[in-house]
């Protein structure tokens, strides 16, 4: 919807901007097919059909799964940066749906954590630390996290957001070890706050 009406708004000037319309055309058709297979595999998931077992490459799980929070980003005025470390590859193919659907609730919760400062910066990291596992990290520059709460954070209806239902990270939790891998939580470096996913290599 927002690349369609900035298509719009680019066709409506003097004179039409046709190079910047077609991208954002392009655009739209992209992310048609990506809604179009996120629909499908949550269709799979109702019908319990037996799921896609092909071998993935964690940075094309990335890929494909931060366009869906562009919006969140460029609105939140988050600067945001990959790092792919190596090729994360050989996750189990039943897994791709869930990572996504983790990655989604990482990449909110930290835009979320930043609102209260003005250096807003997300970095996506992927890596392969050993041939026995794959690993996915968000950090983020907010204030980070108390080391007292860090245990709690994964706990059902335990929540540090004012309207906050504490659900998020409980589910995410259960999601990756569901599939044998973990999910844990500690302050940056230097500042924020850093969320690691090991996931076991298939």
């Amino acid at each position: 919807m927002t690349s369609a009406d900035a298509g719009l708004r680019w066709l409506d000037r003097d004179p039409p901007q046709l190079n910047e319309v077609r991208r954002l055309v392009r655009r739209v058709i992209e992310n048609t097919v990506r809604a179009g297979e996120v629909i499908k595999r949550l269709r799979a998931l109702s019908k319990k059909t037996d799921p896609q077992r092909a071998r993935l490459n964690l940075n094309d799980v990335v890929s494909e799964t931060l366009p869906l929070v562009r919006r969140e980003l460029a609105t939140a005025r988050v600067q945001a940066s990959r790092s792919a470390g190596g090729q994360p590859r050989g996750c189990p193919g039943a897994i791709e749906f869930s990572c996504s659907s983790v990655i989604i609730n990482l990449v909110v919760n930290a835009i979320q954590a930043m609102a209260s400062v003005t250096d807003r910066r997300l970095l996506i990291r992927t890596l392969q630390p050993d041939g026995a596992s794959v690993q996915f990290e968000v950090h983020d520059s907010g204030p980070g996290i108390d080391p007292k709460q860090a245990a709690l954070l994964f706990e059902a209806f335990y929540t540090t957001k004012p309207d906050g239902m504490g659900m998020g990270l409980s589910i995410s939790r259960s999601i990756i070890e569901t599939h044998g891998g973990r999910i844990s939580a500690a302050c940056g470096a230097g500042q924020g706050a850093v969320f690691t996913i090991t996931i076991p290599a298939a």
